[in-house]
């Protein structure tokens, strides 16, 4: 009785335990494919998942191939049942099974300890003082987070439309020279930011630029005069809006009034957007900053905002949490 000769071609079937580091290998009875040794695409995709098995099926394997190998060539048809065995006998050859986990070939670069610590503008101002900070507090600052054992300081230099550098499209902070409501825009004479940076990268230390993005004012009682460049408050409200449309609105439809604490800005409203890009773009452009750390990126609370611009982006209609 003449006996047929079955061809049984091995499939990788791989499952990654991350954490445990355990590679399982499962091979299936396949017939040869006609562009890989591993067999049809769809069937290696169910058993090993589509990223591994394109992988396979191209020809990669710890590592890619060199560009110009060329594509292994199908098997010619076998003319006989002795061909027939001796192809499956070669292709199971050049597709053994190995205890290799195939991943995407992308390389993923060393990993970095960050130890950051944040300055705030509280930590080295103070308001309506007669003293205003000098340069030399910016060093204490750096020597003390070197000292400590950081490698990063994320350092305010916005708090609500101002600035704790050389301006580009805000103010002078007033903490830099006295009162909010006298010295806003007030040149201090020196740059804290820059300061910080020399001193700080000559330590080691990396620095990224903390800005609080949509409190727009601090306080009780409005800008008392015009600045240069002009304040966030002044222009949405004298020069754009009708003095309360810019401001986040509570749930009843009320604009939140000046208080103790921020007032803020909408993410709804368009030039609010537009100025904080163009204000880091300035600063990036202008600063040696190793990164910006973004603070307060949100509504003031879970009542806030529905202020025209927001109802109409999203919807007048009040809809449950």
């Amino acid at each position: 009785m003449k006996r047929g000769v079955v061809r049984r071609v091995p499939v990788l079937a791989l499952v990654a335990l991350a954490l445990s580091g355990l590679v399982i290998a499962q091979a299936t009875p396949q017939p040869p494919a006609a562009r890989s040794a591993w067999g049809d695409f769809e069937a290696l995709a169910a058993v090993a998942g589509r990223g591994e098995a394109w992988y396979l099926v191209n020809g990669y394997t710890a590592a890619p191939p060199p560009a110009a190998e060329p594509a292994r060539p199908p098997p010619a048809p076998p003319a006989s049942a002795a061909q027939e065995a001796a192809a499956a006998v070669q292709i199971g050859a050049t597709a053994q099974l190995s205890h290799t986990l195939y991943f995407p070939l992308v390389s993923k670069g060393p990993w970095y300890e960050r130890r950051a610590v944040w300055v705030t503008r509280y930590d080295w101002t103070s308001l309506d003082s007669d003293t205003p900070p000098m340069p030399e507090r910016i060093d204490e600052i750096v020597d003390n987070v070197a000292g400590a054992g950081f490698n990063t300081i994320f350092f305010q230099v916005r708090a609500a439309g101002d600035a704790y550098y050389t301006p580009g499209l805000e103010p002078w902070a007033a903490r830099l020279t006295g009162s909010a409501c006298k010295t806003l825009g007030q040149d201090p004479g020196w740059d804290p930011l820059a300061r910080l940076l020399e001193k700080a990268h000559a330590a080691g230390l990396e620095v990224h630029a903390y800005v609080n993005v949509y409190p727009a004012w601090l306080g009780e009682t409005p800008l008392p005069r015009p600045t240069s460049p002009e304040h966030l408050f002044n222009w949405l409200t004298y020069d754009l809006y009708y003095v309360y449309d810019w401001r986040q609105w509570d749930s009843g439809g009320t604009p939140m009034p000046l208080n103790q604490s921020y007032l803020w800005a909408s993410p709804g409203v368009d030039e609010v957007q537009d100025h904080i890009v163009a204000v880091i773009v300035d600063l990036v452009s202008r600063y040696a900053v190793d990164g910006v750390h973004l603070d307060l990126a949100r509504y003031a609370g879970p009542d806030y905002s529905y202020d025209p611009f927001s109802n109409d982006a999203a919807g007048t209609e009040k809809t449950e949490a």
